[in-house]
């Protein structure tokens, strides 16, 4: 956020260049653009190999390191693709899965510490701070395999790609490379921001923390309800889940003995037996985006009013048909969700406020949902 691409747009007077305001400059006057040509003729063979752009630098936040050596490690430890017809012929391989994740272990900062080393050097000489390499330099020796994650889990190693240090005796902190080792933050002045001063931002009453009331609107659009079930207006929240992380999925043998085996939706002791819901009854959620069906958590720690879902649950496992789309399955924790855009996401390149695909923080608002929910009437598993 803090690259010279990302502060080139001044926070004075928001110009529109698709109105003659002014000229449209990428990276200037509108955010940057980058020509890629593609042969899509081509992508399953580019797809099998780790191919010539990361040969030399890598990085990320507007750093860069040498990773070349290490590049080259690959040719020996996961073979090359050999095909003469294909354009990635003589490249690294990935076509197996574990090939794939030794790559990404074996280049990245996190888990090769003599490129941590290199990545806190890069901040180094982009900040004027000395000594930052102490913070992986015990590690410099340590390269983190497939094999070795099989065997036990693994602490990582401190490195710029995040903002918090951690090591073997120290759990992932946030923003301790900017409180302790005086890294500026990545901000348009290199602190904290509490005030935004920014025209759009004066613009919409937002230039300082503000209260804003939940979105006013209707859940669901036509009649859904069913004789006799009795229903309920929730808030619907997609937390991360209590013990994984997104790249696990629930169909592990491990995410399955820990808890329930398939998706569950979190509600409050009181508004399930509002609705007349026990825990581990089958539920189904909806609004008009989507529908969930999922076993209750019937739970005290919930407030009222709210219910939890927690994400990257498989819908593959334990999901039935719901009333609400007859046969069809209940969809995913992200059913019911749906983004809203806000004019001051569309703020770009001037630092921290630059656009990001998918997210946008500190507003999750695409979270802002409210779901009905409801008894599923009939588990049906839509076998015949």
């Amino acid at each position: 956020h803090d690259s010279p691409g990302e502060v080139a747009q001044p926070e004075g007077k928001v110009l529109d260049w698709s109105k003659g305001e002014c000229e449209p400059i990428p990276g200037k006057t509108m955010p940057n653009l980058v020509h890629v040509k593609r042969d899509y003729s081509q992508i399953f063979e580019k797809y099998i190999a780790l191919g010539p752009n990361i040969e030399n630098k890598m990085g990320a936040h507007g750093l860069a390191w040498d990773v070349s050596d290490e590049y080259q490690t690959l040719y020996g430890q996961n073979g090359t693709i050999d095909n003469p017809d294909f354009i990635s012929h003589g490249r690294p391989s990935i076509y197996e899965c574990k090939e794939a994740c030794n790559v990404v272990l074996t280049l990245s900062s996190c888990t090769n510490g003599k490129l941590a080393v290199r990545s806190w050097k890069a901040m180094e000489e982009k900040t004027g701070l000395s000594g930052l390499e102490k913070n992986a330099k015990g590690r410099e020796q340590e390269k983190i395999t497939f094999d070795d994650m099989v065997r036990q889990p693994r602490f990582i190693i401190s490195s710029v790609t995040s903002t918090g240090k951690n090591d073997k005796n120290r759990r992932y902190s946030p923003f301790t490379t900017s409180t302790e080792d005086k890294v500026p933050f990545r901000t348009v002045t290199g602190r904290q921001s509490f005030y935004c001063d920014h025209e759009m931002m004066r613009d919409y009453g937002e230039a300082m923390a503000v209260y804003k009331p939940v979105l006013s609107y209707k859940p669901v659009q036509g009649d859904y309800k069913q004789e006799g079930i009795p229903e309920i207006t929730l808030k619907y929240l997609t937390p991360h889940n209590k013990w994984s992380t997104h790249s696990m999925y629930f169909d592990s043998q491990q995410m399955l003995t820990l808890f329930r085996g398939g998706q569950t939706i979190w509600l409050n002791e009181d508004d399930a037996a509002e609705i007349g819901v026990k825990d581990n009854d089958w539920v189904e959620a909806f609004n008009k985006n989507g529908v969930v069906a999922a076993r209750a958590v019937v739970s005290p720690r919930i407030p009222r009013g709210i219910s939890y879902m927690h994400h990257s649950q498989d819908r593959h496992i334990n999901v039935p048909g719901t009333q609400v789309k007859k046969d069809r399955r209940g969809g995913t924790h992200n059913a019911p969700t749906h983004i809203h855009m806000k004019p001051t996401h569309m703020i770009g390149g001037y630092g921290q406020l630059s656009y990001g695909f998918n997210y946008y923080g500190p507003t999750g608002n695409q979270r802002d949902m409210t779901i009905v929910a409801r008894k599923l009437k009939e588990v049906d598993w839509l076998e015949d």
